[in-house]
């Protein structure tokens, strides 16, 4: 097998957004165990260039090796209970001798005047404020429920790349039971990426990384099966990499796909990133002064108030005017062997109203 064929096999497409059968621990490791096997057969023979990476099969397979069974070692102490054992040994596993991990996995900054979304479900006419949009209040940590990558008691702020990947987070709600806002960074962000690239014609050193920490990409993008219960084990180790991460003040957030837009078995084609930012500071009441500094935001709005204001009337754009919705989801499959652009959607709308927004300081 060439490295070029590996990195376009099915297996490594994630996140996998079909729900898996059987329990969690032999899945994980069953997939894992399929993606060792794919490695194993590298030809150990093939010559690519790679700028920057000296090209081995064999130390390839090794590393991988490494941070397979220190993933399933992890887990296997976490569901015995030793959770403190569990982070020790992930943290070591990352920060292997043969293999600093924390090198390899992909960071990318964020130009600042770039925009994020969230939305929260309220079906009241009443529009909520700002903060009541932002990270849950340090009062209210008793409300912080178990997400992907934060635990219970632990304010995060998450947000989207647009509003139908918030939409899809949220499980669809009704366009009437929730509402949203526009938040804009106004300086860099260091973000941990663990989206996977893109496979051009040229292979270069992030497919190279990517390849290496693919095991870790895989257990943070499992989608969960059973959204009901309390406790789910799909967050394990998207949960410790949290806490791994907050050891390092230089990364501000964790970018990560969404679980649930099915980027592989539809027509829909787009950017359907979440971010988390954990909160960096700790106080009884109020909002984390580190997180609000990144920030300006809009006011929240929802669909209800967007049809009142207007009178429900439709308005004709032009193409320019659609062209920066229309980039970021080129193509939105709601429909079965539908797909439209964008801008047509109801949510297209509701954020190109947005964008249009006046901002202002988050100084909650």
């Amino acid at each position: 097998m060439t490295f070029r064929e590996l990195l376009r096999d099915p297996l490594l497409q994630t996140p996998k957004s079909t729900i898996y059968k059987g329990d969690f621990y032999s899945y994980l490791t069953e997939t894992l165990e399929k993606f060792s096997n794919r490695v194993n057969k590298l030809d150990i023979d093939e010559e690519i260039t790679i700028p920057g990476i000296r090209y081995k099969p064999l130390y390839i397979k090794d590393i991988i090796g490494i941070l397979i069974n220190g993933i399933q070692e992890t887990i296997s102490l976490y569901l015995d209970g030793k959770i403190n054992e569990a982070y020790n040994h992930l943290s070591s596993t990352l920060s292997h001798e043969r293999k600093d991990f924390y090198g390899i996995i992909k960071q990318i900054n964020i130009d600042h005047q770039t925009d994020f979304y969230r939305i929260r479900r309220q079906s009241n006419n009443t529009l909520l404020t700002p903060p009541e949009l932002f990270h849950i209040p340090f009062e209210l940590r008793g409300c912080v429920r178990n997400q992907r990558f934060s635990i219970n008691g632990f304010p995060s702020l998450y947000v989207s790349s647009n509003l139908y990947t918030c939409w899809e987070e949220l499980h669809r709600p009704n366009l009437n039971d929730f509402q949203a806002m526009r938040l804009r960074n106004i300086v860099e962000l260091n973000v941990l990426d663990l989206t996977p690239p893109l496979i051009p014609r040229v292979i270069d050193k992030n497919h190279y990384r990517y390849l290496l920490i693919w095991p870790i990409i895989f257990a943070c993008s499992i989608r969960v099966q059973r959204p009901d219960d309390i406790f789910k084990p799909e967050y394990i180790i998207p949960q410790l990499l949290l806490q791994w991460v907050r050891q390092n003040d230089n990364i501000d957030c964790i970018r990560y796909y969404s679980t649930n837009v099915d980027r592989y078995n539809s027509a829909t084609k787009g950017d359907f990133s979440n971010y988390v930012f954990p909160v960096k500071t700790n106080a009884t009441s109020g909002y984390c002064t580190e997180l609000q500094s990144l920030f300006r935001h809009t006011e929240p709005i929802s669909w209800q108030a967007y049809q009142m204001a207007t009178g429900g009337q439709s308005f004709i754009y032009s193409k320019e005017d659609m062209k920066t919705i229309d980039e970021k989801i080129p193509n939105l499959e709601l429909i079965k062997n539908k797909p439209y652009p964008y801008s047509y959607s109801v949510l297209g709308k509701l954020e190109y109203y947005l964008d249009k927004m006046t901002l202002t300081e988050a100084d909650f």
